[in-house]
């Protein structure tokens, strides 16, 4: 039973990447998603309704359903039991295993992407209904034994029944790392139940294994930083670059059993990052991150100065509507400056993210 239900949310993902978004302005309502007579709980972000579509966020989704999700370059490539979908996001094509290409266009919400429901392809033989007093999108294959109505009152006390105010999302990162101050980032992060994104070192990985494997169970991400961090060895050319990516990668792999497609590259991607180099990073499959918060914990000579700056830089970007992508050291002055960063972003809302491989990247090439 479990293995058709999973076949089947594939089958409808597949039908769910084939229709076209709305690309309108327009107030957003959660939406609950049932499939025949069972509800559907996702994780945040959630299902939603804009101007008449539903969006359902493709990642939390693709999980649900056991389906591997991963990016390479422009790519996002969806995949399970032998079967795959190519999701071209630079040229806005689908392509399916058996090569045949569709226009389709994703929407973007907190940098996650969504797919629309509007459209379900026949030939899969699914039925969507809208039932407006639960706000319930309904996915039924004929096997429904409930009316809409009986469905409502069955989850009536658990749906979502009111729009929700938007939530802010904020991502703290750290460079250079683990080392011997990276564990207490950890136990910062995790009073405040606080997730972040580390781009390590590859010896320092080797060196903190356990550290590396703690930031796993605790669900943060983890990405690459380079194994030299020399500018000279890693810019020689756009080989060198993706060599040490390749290699510091392997390393995230080996000692944490997690495979990344995250990089950050050392002194940030301006001016090194050309063309050629970023055409081999991302014909290597890489996502490249910068920042737009710059904590200056490298060069500050206190916490409260490290705190204080960041928190400043944060509410300038936040005028310009932009969502915070902070960068930070595994330092010990940022470990006692942690705090009042982390305290600051919670009151003004904000929820504290990890980056994953199938976000829409931030770096100073591609803002």
């Amino acid at each position: 039973m479990k293995k058709q239900f999973s076949l089947l949310f594939f089958s409808l993902l597949f039908a769910l990447l084939l229709s076209s978004p709305v690309q309108a302005a327009g107030s957003e309502t959660p939406s609950n998603i049932v499939f025949n007579d069972e509800l559907i709980t996702l994780p945040d972000p959630q299902a939603f309704i804009k101007d008449g579509t539903t969006y359902i966020p493709l990642r939390s989704f693709s999980d649900l359903l056991g389906i591997t999700l991963s990016k390479a370059g422009e790519k996002i490539v969806l995949q399970k039991e032998g079967t795959y979908i190519t999701f071209d996001t630079k040229n806005s094509k689908l392509i399916t295993s058996d090569g045949t290409e569709s226009a389709v266009e994703l929407f973007i919400k907190e940098g996650r992407y969504f797919v629309p429901s509007r459209a379900i392809a026949q030939t899969f033989g699914y039925n969507i209904t809208y039932y407006s007093q639960g706000r319930i999108v309904r996915i039924t294959d004929g096997n429904a034994q409930l009316s809409n109505e009986q469905l409502y009152e069955m989850y009536k006390d658990v749906l979502v029944k009111e729009p929700q105010k938007p939530s802010k999302v904020a991502y703290l990162t750290f460079d250079d790392g683990p080392n011997q101050h990276t564990a207490k980032i950890l136990d910062v992060l995790e009073k405040y139940d606080a997730k972040a994104t580390f781009f390590m070192m590859k010896y320092n990985m080797e060196k903190n294994q356990a550290v590396v494997k703690r930031m796993v169970t605790d669900g943060h991400g983890l990405g690459c930083h380079g194994v030299t961090h020399d500018r000279a060895k890693f810019y020689k050319s756009p080989q060198s670059a993706v060599n040490e990516m390749t290699s510091c990668q392997k390393t995230i792999t080996n000692v944490s059993g997690v495979t990344s497609t995250l990089i950050r590259v050392p002194y940030g991607s301006k001016p090194s990052m050309t063309t050629p180099y970023r055409d081999a990073m991302s014909k290597a499959g890489y996502t490249m991150w910068d920042w737009n918060v710059d904590s200056t914990d490298w060069k500050l000579s206190s916490a409260k100065a490290i705190s204080n700056h960041t928190i400043a830089q944060i509410n300038k970007i936040e005028t310009r509507g932009e969502t915070p992508v902070i960068l930070m050291h595994d330092r010990a002055l940022t470990v006692s400056a942690l705090p009042e960063v982390i305290g600051y972003l919670q009151k003004q809302g904000y929820s504290l993210e990890p980056l994953t491989g199938d976000m829409k990247e931030y770096n100073f090439w591609n803002k």
